[in-house]
């Protein structure tokens, strides 16, 4: 079948959609609460308990039947690198990345995404809370709060504080603020997120640098 410019115009512009679909931009999605996945392992665990005896030992002792674990704390962040509100908070995570561990999962490759990052996509997705990226899940004990969008996901420093864990600094001339504070800054005055957190303008004081 001979491909013309045409058809690959309409493919391409299909894919774009497709991607900026899956890239959502919830301002009335505040965060969310879903079901104990301590629930969901259980349900897995019955499910293994009733296959067959035969089906278990050819699977012998292959590692996809371990038990996934999840921490007491923990977060998982779901992103696609062509997202356009992924790449808005990228400079954001990247920097909450060296004061905290966060399991980020690329959905468009989910070969390179961890097994629990995996288990909490499927968990999300088959209550139907997975909306599309960028989504946070922040497991806290026995519950999961969702940071849906890209305005919730930069409230992830909020959440870290109480555990007490400190947003990374960011010094402007002589003053030090974290990046939570800035991120809030440029938030109540309508402002787009930083695209870079070496400040050359300071969003506090309306100042430009030296």
């Amino acid at each position: 079948m001979k491909i013309t410019g045409k058809f690959l115009l309409i493919l391409i512009a299909v894919l774009v959609a497709t991607l900026f679909a899956m890239c959502i931009d919830q301002e009335s999605q505040g965060t969310q609460k879903t079901q104990d996945y301590q629930n969901y392992q259980q349900n897995q665990k019955v499910q293994e308990d009733k296959k067959p005896q035969n089906q278990e030992t050819q699977e012998g002792k292959s590692s996809s039947k371990k038990q996934i674990t999840f921490p007491q704390f923990g977060i998982f962040y779901y992103y696609h690198p062509l997202c356009p509100n992924c790449q808005k908070i990228k400079p954001y995570i990247d920097l909450m990345m060296n004061v905290t561990e966060i399991d980020a999962c690329n959905v468009g490759n989910l070969s390179t995404c961890s097994e629990e990052s995996i288990v909490m996509l499927k968990l999300l997705d088959s209550q139907g809370k997975f909306l599309g990226v960028p989504t946070i899940a922040v497991v806290e004990d026995n519950n999961v709060t969702l940071l849906i969008g890209w305005k919730q996901a930069l409230k992830l420093g909020e959440i870290v504080e109480k555990h007490g864990i400190a947003p990374p600094p960011v010094i402007y001339n002589n003053s030090t603020y974290t990046i939570q504070e800035c991120v809030d800054c440029h938030s109540a005055k309508g402002l787009k997120p930083p695209s870079t957190f070496s400040c050359t303008y300071c969003c506090h004081t309306g100042e430009q640098s030296g």
